[in-house]
């Protein structure tokens, strides 16, 4: 299997919505977007001490291997994604490639098109502030979080759909934001039960409730209103960045109104039901309704 097929066969395997919506794009900007996700996807396997889905490559953890007990997850955990910045860096200046296809696909994605090294460290970063996690004491605090693990893909997206102007590059940040708010919204209850609270603690004080409170929904009112002020936030993301829609090229541009019509449908489902961030089954879109939107993308 090439390089290509092998991120690809990743999305696919790991990405299914993901992988159906770029089939939108046209074979090069594809085969790029299928590496940036191969690589997305290594970083946040590593974090989580999960076997690489790509499978042991260029020293990294593979499906045999594991590692004993959180401290030492920890330690190791921290030493890969070093060793992941560290010969991404390399790669995207030129160096030596080497076997992993990884690595290949995203050198040649790297030929024509500008992937700027930092945004793939910011993703480390990001994946680093997971492992010692902390929940954000204030607004500001989670933004940086989401910049991190949101902005960085929304930024190399907009890079390799044709647009790396300041413009875009700063609308692609703030959907970005606006996606991971989404996330962090709809896993608010999967989330917990690891241990990680995303929602800052002082907005938690400020509105009367603790993330234990609003897991059990003790007042439902309350309750209510801290949700939907948190989703009034996230829109205003999606509202800020409304522009950038009509600044990507037409093919790209039909991938992107599908994925953001997808994270708009969870948290409009959330809207209207507050309570679902606390109950099961997990909020998700229809087959029906992505259907639909895949339909109105492509006729877009």
């Amino acid at each position: 299997m090439d390089a290509h097929a092998h991120c690809r066969e990743v999305t696919r395997r790991c990405a299914g919505n993901f992988y159906h919506g770029l089939k939108l794009l046209d074979a090069r900007q594809r085969e790029a977007m299928y590496a940036l996700y191969a690589w997305m996807r290594r970083a946040d396997d590593l974090a989580d001490g999960a076997p690489c889905m790509d499978g042991p490559r260029a020293g990294l953890p593979g499906a045999g291997d594991s590692v004993a007990g959180p401290d030492v997850h920890g330690a190791e955990a921290r030493r890969l994604l070093g060793e992941l910045g560290r010969r991404t860096v390399e790669v995207l200046e030129g160096g030596p490639v080497g076997d992993d296809p990884v690595f290949i696909a995203l050198a040649d994605a790297a030929r024509w098109c500008s992937l700027p090294a930092e945004d793939f460290l910011a993703m480390i970063e990001g994946q680093l502030a997971d492992l010692r996690f902390t929940q954000p004491e204030d607004f500001a605090a989670l933004e940086r979080y989401c910049r991190c693990v949101a902005s960085s893909v929304g930024r190399l997206c907009v890079r390799i759909w044709g647009r790396s102007d300041e413009e875009a590059l700063q609308l692609a940040q703030l959907r970005g934001i606006a996606f991971q708010l989404t996330n962090i919204l709809r896993d608010f209850k999967e989330d917990h039960a690891a241990g990680r609270v995303y929602l800052p603690s002082r907005e938690f004080a400020q509105a009367g409730l603790t993330p234990r409170a609003l897991l059990s929904w003790e007042d439902g009112t309350r309750c209510a209103d801290f949700v939907l002020s948190q989703v009034a936030r996230a829109q205003s993301y999606y509202d800020r960045s409304a522009p950038l829609d009509q600044m990507i090229p037409s093919r790209p541009r039909a991938a992107l109104y599908a994925m953001t019509k997808i994270y708009q449908g969870i948290l409009e489902q959330i809207a209207r039901r507050p309570f679902r961030i606390v109950s099961v089954p997990r909020i998700s879109l229809s087959a029906g309704q992505k259907w639909l939107i895949a339909l109105r993308a492509r006729l877009a």
